[in-house]
């Protein structure tokens, strides 16, 4: 029963591994040509990777950036049932608040530069490794 659990778990991992190393992408004859061979191994590079992530989270700093610039609105419902010693009581609030701030001496317009540029160099590094993948052909 050991055995069965260590193999099967071992499968499991092997079958993680392969889909993260892209190795699946491998034909079974084991022939594939030169650019399929870079792009397995960029699909495998760490570097590659992680540029990757860079963009993806500077994509999301600049859609925060931008969603700062507009107003905010929150809404509150509260009920309230409950008994004194004396007599019973029922409270009702609902509340709307919406919030817009009207000078920050260009702190949202500059923090939003500031994120598309971080995007655009995020982006430049990742032009930065195709253009090594070009200089190896």
């Amino acid at each position: 029963m050991v055995g069965e659990f260590i193999e099967t778990k071992s499968a499991k991992t092997g079958a993680a591994a392969a889909e993260k190393t892209n190795v699946a992408a491998v034909p079974k004859d084991n022939k594939v040509t030169l650019e399929e061979s870079i792009d397995i191994a960029l699909s495998n590079h760490m570097p590659a990777q992680i540029a990757q992530e860079q963009i993806e989270l500077a994509e999301m700093k600049v859609k925060e950036a931008r969603r700062n610039l507009y107003p905010t609105a929150a809404g509150e419902v509260k009920y309230t049932d409950g008994k004194t010693i004396t007599d019973p009581y029922k409270s009702e609030s609902l509340g709307i608040q919406l919030e817009q701030p009207l000078y920050l001496s260009g702190k949202l317009k500059y923090t939003l530069r500031r994120e598309e540029l971080g995007l655009e160099i995020a982006e430049n590094l990742k032009q930065f490794e195709r253009d090594e993948k070009l200089e190896i052909y």
